[in-house]
């Protein structure tokens, strides 16, 4: 995933000129007559004997001056209650002596005299003439039905100040508040031609990054400085990973460029490029935008393309070539082209990065900054191109594609052996005048056949491939199902599911549809797991559980050490048992069975852990921005012109859309004489928000009505909302109920709930399920001490994430809906709920220990999962405070049919290899033996409901072989048994974790000890799980750590000192338990074993145990005698 680019020093190569076609352009686009990139790739910097790049001599620029700004460090700060540590070489600021963007167009002469005289709208009349004219340029119309509009006779009684389509965008395009841009034309040198005419359209780089840091809508959610996040709550100090400016590439590149002269700061620069067509059948076009933004950027805003973060810098030309010329020499052109087109776009931040330029942040402050590129988003075959590399190798590792399926990573692709390859090639062959053969030279080195690639004097740079650091999307998963179970039955059994809001239904199955998106692929990602259940194999149900729980962790908010091994482990496992997906039929193409599994994202998928390492977080990285952009800066622009000299229409198009947005908001804040500098510092604080412009705008302008994106409504300072007992759940009913004031036997014949009224009179007298005997006391037919009850038919629901209290996530609808002739029993949803010890509705037992024998997390955390079947509220009298709103549902209980045994203590463990619990309908005694009994059903207050769960039917192996089909508004009825599908959402992915594994150290030792110390827990349940990996590997980690830590200390005393490697005995355990393991729930067995053996040899050797290839050997014999 990672290709780290080293500086290498090379001499110079042949240059070869490539001619320009210089070209009259429009109004609004700008030329270019730099006379230094007017020799096309001549004037690209050849391989020349400059100086390499070395910080250490780096000099402060000259608009600097001698102590550039203040360095004053805070040297510990808690952040998301993490441990933070700053760069100890901070960065420098002046401050208020730059200006940012908005105040930059106040010193516009032209608009500076104009405001003066009161005309905030100048070129346009006023507010009312600009929203006119704002609403037009952005409508879409044609010129000729903008003219028509401006015709009508509404329009002539109220005159405006532009009389035409051409007078409206010319005032638009007059606005000097954005980067210029440059049209330039291009052949190739003879004797190759093309049979379109090249052009590319572009910007200065180093200006459009200028702009976007100084945007005060960035301000506070642009990190500025490096540091690390430490996590003490474990008592270790353990490396946390989350932003960029989080991870060791910031860290490093800060310390490098502040070792002589301190106060420059990193802005770290990411492109993405991706060729994408125009037309489909005829035509053949097709544009290929290049986009820029800045890594400093916060997660959260990069991935909203609401928010604007990436800004288009070019369109770079795609070339036809005559049918004659063969396959190689066309790649290897158009790759060459690409990387001169980027370099001129990038060579003033090229530049930057070695020599820190002078800007202004969004805060007014000026800055000396360097701007190192730090990744290239891309598809897979333009990574290729970005790293010259041919289609039979990898472009990040010494892979060849034969080798891609290979259950261990390979060495990376550095960007000091490209350059050094390419040198050769070049002493070989011209690159010109003798292309044929350097590209067949290069293809022999594994090699596209590029000779100036556009990073090659950019400082140190990454890049990482977004397909697998963004959406982690693999589409053969469900591929995969498909071949083993059949088309049909996946179809039915997605069709079955209940339909709930905010979740991807499938009616009809996915084999109808003509076409499956990216959106598609990870809704299905989300299901077909709990969906195929048991009618997979179990040896084939194991790699993709693992396959999937590696998606998930890899679209982690945060990251710990213990996560990144986690990764490593479930990619091994995934190896380790893929073959069984051939063996069962499921891996296969066009000509029947693949014996391979030569995937690319499989072996991209090696280097997550070092790309979260160096970059932070991958989700941050996704390509989904990029697809975003496609539509929105190429196909929108396109199909609003009239397709004549497209590429310059959509420039045209894209810059009075800029020119449009940015003026608009800068008139606002001007007009109602609100402060042109962010002031929503401490509201960024207290919570993440993802949608700054917006949550600007609200905050100074709060009856302003805008049309966007907004930010998520926040309902934990909403009025009239419930809080649930952890804090972390907000709950919100309509103010006006559904139904008003109804009796409660209206109610219970409406929703078909006989058991009502007898729950509602046992909830009332105030005895728990315990002191009831878990019997219910009262009949169906009795006085309650309140006659009427407001009804609701849903409720939303909004959580803090699970990972990050700080981040909001969007509102959930429960709904709870009355039976009818579509709906039989109703809509009822399934939620998670807290309950009190003594009323679980379980019966619980002691053990020698004195420990209750279930032993499930969930009991241990006093939370159960149950089925809303109504939402109500006791009408109070007249001047009494209103009664708390309840619900009444029914309960699920774990099966007992997955139970085990861990050191004398029952536990329910999940399903294997599905790695879910399984969870039955609770159901009183029933009255006639042989039939069912009635549901165990209870009322709870609203409160109570702490996260919505997904329950998926447990079906029979051929499910649509049953004569009783079931339907997606009977599916939970019918069925008995169900998954708790973890993969629902990520939310749901951790928080169930989060419930499994509670985060106490006296229960983490408890487990500990249980598992690993041979101990018998003195109280606590046992747990038992197959996710043993994510919490015990975590103390594994840690006190085996701890040991090996005072063994090297002791070495390290020792004359002469023994050196000691800490981090990795766990990676040798999972790794000897993929090996020896024949089912997941064998590994812990395993892990224990390889505990054993790796104590064994350090009392034997006297020694740390390295992960050498002897102590490798002698710890795997060890388990596989054991075992």
């Amino acid at each position: 995933m990672t290709l780290s680019l080293q500086h290498q020093n090379l001499p110079p190569t042949n240059e070869i000129s490539i001619e320009l076609e210089e070209n009259e352009l429009d109004p609004g686009i700008e030329q270019d007559n730099n006379a230094d990139d007017d020799k096309g790739y001549g004037s690209m910097d050849t391989f020349d004997d400059a100086a390499p790049n070395d910080f250490n001599k780096t000099q402060q620029p000259d608009a600097s001056p001698t102590h550039y700004g203040s360095t004053d460090n805070v040297p510990d700060i808690v952040e998301g209650g993490f441990e933070k540590i700053m760069c100890p070489l901070p960065t420098g600021v002046q401050p208020k002596a730059g200006a940012n963007m908005l105040e930059a167009m106040l010193k516009d002469p032209l608009l500076e005299k104009h405001l003066a005289m009161g005309h905030v709208y100048y070129p346009f009349a006023d507010k009312e003439e600009w929203d006119v004219a704002a609403w037009l340029n952005n409508s879409g119309l044609s010129n000729q039905h903008i003219d028509a509009f401006l015709c009508l006779l509404h329009t002539r009684c109220n005159p405006l100040s532009f009389s035409s389509a051409a007078m409206l965008r010319s005032c638009i395009e007059d606005l000097s508040v954005t980067p210029p841009w440059s049209e330039q034309g291009l052949t190739f040198p003879a004797p190759y031609k093309t049979k379109n005419r090249l052009t590319l359209y572009y910007r200065d780089g180093l200006e459009v990054v200028k702009h976007m840091a100084s945007n005060p809508i960035f301000a506070n959610v642009l990190e500025w400085d490096a540091y690390q996040l430490y996590n003490n709550s474990r008592g270790t100090r353990d490396r946390v990973y989350t932003e960029f400016m989080s991870a060791d590439f910031a860290w490093k590149y800060q310390m490098q460029i502040n070792s002589v002269v301190t106060g420059h700061s990193i802005l770290g620069i990411i492109l993405a490029s991706d060729k994408t067509p125009l037309t489909v059948g005829t035509g053949n076009k097709e544009m290929h935008p290049l986009l820029i933004s800045i890594a400093n950027i916060k997660a959260g805003v990069h991935m909203k393309a609401s928010s604007h973060a990436f800004a288009l810098v070019g369109y770079l030309p795609t070339p036809k070539f005559p049918d004659d010329y063969p396959a190689k020499v066309k790649a290897a052109l158009i790759a060459r082209l690409f990387h001169f087109c980027v370099n001129k776009i990038t060579k003033g931040l090229q530049t930057a990065a070695t020599n820190p330029v002078i800007m202004s942040d969004g805060h007014g402050h000026l800055r000396s900054v360097s701007t190192p590129l730090v990744l290239h988003i891309a598809d897979w075959p333009e990574q290729r191109i970005i790293s010259g590399v041919a289609a039979s190798a990898s472009p990040i590792s010494l892979v060849k594609a034969t080798e891609f399926g290979e259950a261990t990573g390979q060495e990376c692709r550095t960007r000091t052996s490209i350059l050094q390859l390419i040198q050769l090639l070049c002493a070989v062959h011209d690159p010109w005048t003798d292309l044929v053969p350097f590209v067949s030279a290069s293809k022999d080195h594994d090699l596209l056949g590029i000779h100036q690639p556009y990073w090659r004097d950019w400082g140190v740079a990454a890049t990482v491939d977004p397909a697998i650091v963004g959406p982690f999307t693999l589409n053969p998963d469900w591929a995969w199902v498909i071949d083993i179970i059949g088309a049909k039955e996946l179809d039915y059994r997605l069709s079955i599911l209940q339909r709930r809001v905010g979740t991807r239904s499938w009616p009809n199955g996915v084999l109808k549809l003509k076409q499956l998106m990216g959106r598609e692929h990870r809704e299905l990602e989300k299901i077909i797991i709990a969906i195929a259940g048991n009618a997979l194999p179990t040896d084939t149900m194991q790699p993709i559980c693992s396959l999937l729980d590696f998606i998930f962790q890899a679209q982690n908010l945060i990251f710990y050490e213990e996560t990144i091994l986690a990764l490593q482990h479930d990619l091994a496992v995934f190896h380790h048992f893929k073959a069984y997906i051939g063996i069962a039929g499921g891996h296969r193409g066009a000509k029947g069975p693949i014996p391979h599994f030569n995937i690319p994202k499989l072996e991209l998928m090696h280097s997550v852990a070092a790309s979260v390492r160096l970059l932070g977080a991958p989700h941050q990285w996704t390509s989904d921005v990029m697809e975003h952009c496609h539509i929105t800066h190429v196909k929108i622009p396109y199909w609003a012109d009239n397709h004549c000299d497209f590429e310059k229409q959509c420039v045209r198009f894209l810059e009075r859309a800029e020119k449009a947005h940015l003026f608009g908001f800068f008139a606002r804040l001007v007009e109602s004489g609100c402060s042109l500098f962010n002031e929503m510092v401490d509201e960024a604080k207290d919570m993440n928000t993802h949608f700054p412009e917006m949550t600007w705008i609200s905050h100074c302008l709060p009856d302003e009505q805008v049309v966007g994106a907004h930010p998520i409504v926040n309902y934990f300072v909403r009025g009239g909302h419930v809080l649930s007992s952890d804090d972390q759940t907000a709950l919100l009913l309509n103010i006006k109920p559904h139904q008003s004031s109804v009796p409660i036997d209206t109610i219970a014949a409406q929703y078909n709930l006989p058991d009502l009224q007898a729950s509602l009179r046992d909830y009332f007298s105030g005895k728990s399920y315990v002191e009831r005997n878990g019997k219910r006391r009262s009949t169906a037919i009795c006085d309650l001490p309140i006659a009427r009850f407001n009804v609701w038919t849903n409720l939303w629901l909004q959580r803090c994430s699970t990972q990050d209290s700080r981040v909001l996530l969007p509102p959930q609808t429960i709904q709870a809906l009355p039976p009818s002739n579509e709906m039989p029993f109703g809509r009822c949803n399934t939620v998670i709920i807290s309950v009190v010890d003594d009323d679980l509705g379980y019966t619980t037992s002691q053990t020698g220990h004195g420990i209750k024998s279930f032993a499930i997390f969930i009991q241990a955390l006093d939370i159960a999962v149950v089925q809303i079947h109504t939402i109500l509220q006791p009408v109070a009298p007249k001047g009494n405070q209103p009664y708390p709103p309840l619900i009444y549902a029914s309960r699920f209980k774990f099966s007992l049919k997955y139970m085990g045994d861990d050191n004398s203590v029952n536990v329910y463990i999940p399903a294997s290899p599905i790695d879910m619990f399984v969870l039955e309908w609770h159901r009183r005694a029933s009255p006639r033996p042989g039939t069912p009994g009635p549901y165990m059903a209870n009322i709870f207050l609203l409160g109570q409901i702490e996260h919505p769960v997904q329950l998926v039917p447990k079906l029979k192996p051929n499910a649509l072989m049953d004569s009783s089909l079931l339907t997606p508004d009977t599916s939970m009825d019918a069925c008995d048994n169900f998954y708790l599908n973890n993969f629902w959402n990520k939310e749901n992915y951790h928080a169930i974790l989060s419930y499994q594994y509670p985060e106490s150290e006296q229960m983490n030792l408890l487990m500990f000890e249980s598992l690993f110390g041979g101990k018998e827990p003195e109280q606590g349940p046992g747990i038992h799980s197959d996710r043993i990996r994510d919490t015990v590997g975590h103390l594994v980690q840690t006190y085996l750590t701890r040991l090996l830590n005072k063994g090297a200390e002791k070495l390290a005393s020792e004359d002469p000192p023994v050196s000691a490697t800490h981090s990795i005995p766990l990676y040798v355990m999972a790794t000897a338990g993929v090996r020896t393991g024949r089912t997941r729930g064998e590994q812990a067995v395993i892990m224990r074993l390889a505990w054993d053996a790796v104590h064994n040899l350090q009392a034997a050797g006297g020694r740390q145990v390295f992960a050498d290839g002897n102590d490798m050997a002698a710890i795997t014999d060890a388990i596989k005698d054991a075992h």
